[in-house]
């Protein structure tokens, strides 16, 4: 196989890498307690087990520094392809390719994050693993992002409920029968 070869695979895997990790990103941004809760009932232990991921500090700047480093990588290898293979000699041509493909990059960025947002909890339940996974990879460089923000980093978590979403849960909850007797007027 030739450079040009890999550099097209290696730019093949980055966008499929690229397109998981927003999803992962996405369903994990967007998934609600109280409606993972009402999933609960089916599926306890892989609620449980989604909701410890959610609640984990460092989940959050790992999937953050997961989308940059891919994107850092991707223009990277883009970047080598429009001057090795396409012989752009004109750095200020490079960037402007770069800049295109990037737009063109998030708009399917978007469109995938549209996708999960149909069902953002069930994602995050299906995507529990790969954020595991994430998480687990970039736990150093998070831990040093996180040290960054100072003491009050490790207590936001994504999974954090308001008085808002407690008032839209029993809401909610009340026709579905998700609450027993009594819970309303806790």
């Amino acid at each position: 196989m030739t450079e040009q070869t890999i550099s097209w695979i290696i730019a093949a895997i980055l966008f499929g890498l690229d397109l998981l990790v927003t999803a992962v990103k996405a369903s994990f941004s967007h998934a609600k307690l109280p409606h993972l809760l009402n999933l609960r009932e089916s599926r306890e232990a892989d609620v449980d087990r989604t909701i410890s991921v959610i609640e984990k500090p460092r989940l959050r700047t790992g999937l953050r520094l997961a989308v940059i480093t891919i994107h850092v990588l991707f223009a990277g290898v883009i970047a080598y392809l429009l001057i090795r293979a396409a012989g752009v000699t004109s750095i200020w041509l490079v960037m402007l390719y770069l800049f295109l493909i990037m737009i063109a990059l998030t708009a399917v960025e978007f469109v995938i994050e549209s996708l999960i947002l149909n069902a953002p909890e069930e994602n995050a339940i299906r995507y529990r693993f790969l954020a595991t996974m994430i998480e687990f990879v970039f736990t150093p460089l998070s831990a040093l992002m996180m040290s960054l923000l100072g003491p009050k980093a490790n207590n936001v978590t994504m999974a954090s409920m308001t008085e808002e979403d407690l008032k839209n849960w029993v809401e909610v909850g009340q026709p579905e029968g998700s609450l027993e007797k009594g819970e309303p007027e806790m």
